[in-house]
């Protein structure tokens, strides 16, 4: 489970974000399960895996726009170097 000290903090987040959107005249809901939606205006995503590829950031950035996000944290926590397996993506 996530870190108690978030709670401590008080920061908001929500593991599993429940969103309203429309798109060609139908309403629909997304539900977005493994990923941290942080204050409502961070969208982080972690990921173990040896290499980040294309796929993972075009999810991301799909559910940045759908949940109205101006950023999003794409964290990969397997490299053996941490600062090669990070991205950042800021949606304007």
């Amino acid at each position: 489970m996530f870190d108690p000290r978030i709670k401590w903090r008080t920061i908001n987040f929500s593991p599993e974000a429940v969103l309203d959107f429309n798109t060609k005249n139908l309403n629909l809901i997304a539900v977005l399960r493994g990923n941290l939606f942080v204050e409502g205006c961070i969208m982080l995503e972690l990921k173990a895996v040896q290499e980040i590829i294309s796929y993972f950031k075009a999810k991301l950035i799909s559910q940045m726009k759908i949940a109205k996000a101006p950023k999003g944290i794409l964290g990969n926590v397997n490299p053996k170097n941490y600062n090669v397996g990070n991205e950042i993506c800021i949606f304007k």
